[in-house]
């Protein structure tokens, strides 16, 4: 079994944008096309799951929030 390096790296971008490149399995992370990162071995199933899963999760949660917080919210 080949050696396997495990770290973290934890980058800023002020202005991100993400694109996924189908043909390369790549997710590339970019802000004004000069600093980049790129993940390679993500296919499209793998974001069309954290899609799923953040539109349920986080976006749901979200939702929530905003209503418990919204002015109509009816204290107990």
């Amino acid at each position: 079994m080949p050696l396997t390096y495990e770290s973290t790296h934890d980058y800023y971008f002020k202005d991100a944008s993400i694109y996924f490149c189908k043909e390369h399995n790549c997710l590339r992370i970019t802000e004004g096309h000069q600093d980049t990162v790129l993940i390679s071995g993500i296919t499209e199933e793998k974001v069309d799951e954290f899609i799923k899963f953040y539109n349920k999760y986080v976006k749901k949660n979200e939702n929530l929030e905003n209503h418990n917080h919204s002015k109509d919210a009816v204290e107990s």
